[in-house]
């Protein structure tokens, strides 16, 4: 079946994105924190923008671009009614990156050429084994009838590693969960330290014992307006009758909170293999020319070859066999 997306359904089912952070991430909201949308990004555009052309091989050692050919305008330039082909495949790789899975449904005409690839959403795809073995998707579209689709109607890329049966990817967004919940729950942490004046659980402490709800509110009130936000930072403070400011917790130096943010932010590069200098994270970079240059080179030929490749062999087998 599909897996839910809403998180207590997903729990049910083995599938919640919850975190020890406390935050919730699923493939569906991975890309709100910022270093996975640098990261997938990147890749969907690298991807998206590569030469997409239709070869046909004269012999071992000669091909010739066929610009003419049916499908070289189906891979080159409109893959379907609405999209781009580099629309398309930033789409789709998009998906592939989060959900480790991107569809989309091949259209055939009567003389056996492709005229269209068709986007589905990841989560409205299941894949199971047909009776002969091979892989079939059971497509549920929102507001559509359900359809089952067999192999040669579906164009799919997957991520690995790959589930047991090999049917399909494992979500990198899940298993790395962790690491982007830090990430999320750090960044909201830093901006709430800034709103709140810097001055994480704090209190107003007085020896009175007679203050009413109304005079408490009074007080915090008129303690907030002056200190509360950025724009009021470090300003200076005069506490009066008997009142004194006591902080519990740790200080933002104590608990690291930057050096944490920046782990995390490594381990999310690191888990998609882009350099921290391509998501704009230059403190453990060298600025140096040939550092930056060797560095572009091997994303390039370490981790996105493998891609281009993966994509070229699937729209071979979908598309030419």
């Amino acid at each position: 079946g599909l897996a839910p997306s809403d998180p207590a359904l997903a729990s049910l089912f083995g599938g919640s994105g919850a975190t020890a952070s406390g935050v919730n991430v699923t493939p569906e909201n991975a890309r709100r924190c910022p270093e996975v949308d640098a990261c997938v990004g990147l890749i969907e555009d690298t991807i998206a923008t590569v030469p997409l052309d239709f070869y046909e091989r004269i012999d071992g050692d000669t091909r010739e671009r066929v610009n003419d050919d049916p499908l070289h305008v189906l891979l080159h330039s409109r893959p379907n009614a609405s999209q781009t082909s580099v629309e398309f495949r930033q789409m789709l790789e998009g998906w592939r990156s989060t959900y480790a899975n991107g569809y989309a449904r091949i259209n055939w005409r009567g003389d056996g050429i492709p005229d269209a690839l068709d986007p589905m959403h990841p989560l409205d795809v299941a894949v199971f084994r047909a009776p002969n073995g091979q892989p079939a998707y059971r497509w549920s579209p929102v507001g559509m009838r359900q359809q089952v689709l067999l192999q040669h109607e579906v164009l799919h890329l997957k991520d690995k590693p790959f589930s047991r049966d090999g049917l399909t990817g494992d979500s990198r967004v899940m298993r790395h969960r962790e690491a982007i919940g830090r990430a999320q729950a750090t960044g909201e942490y830093l901006s709430r330290f800034f709103s709140n004046n810097a001055t994480p659980k704090s209190f107003l402490q007085t020896d009175q014992t007679n203050l009413g709800p109304e005079q408490v509110q009074q007080l915090r009130d008129q303690f907030e307006a002056r200190h509360s936000g950025l724009s009021n930072a470090h300003k200076i403070g005069i506490l009066q009758g008997g009142l004194k400011l006591v902080q519990l917790g740790l200080t933002n130096d104590e608990a690291q909170v930057i050096e944490a943010f920046r782990l995390s932010v490594e381990q999310i590069a690191r888990a998609w293999g882009i350099p921290l200098h391509l998501i704009g994270e230059h403190s453990k970079s060298t600025s140096f020319g040939t550092g930056i240059e060797q560095q572009s080179i091997g994303f390039i030929v370490y981790y996105m070859r493998p891609k281009f490749v993966m994509w070229e062999q699937a729209l071979n087998a979908a598309l030419m066999s």
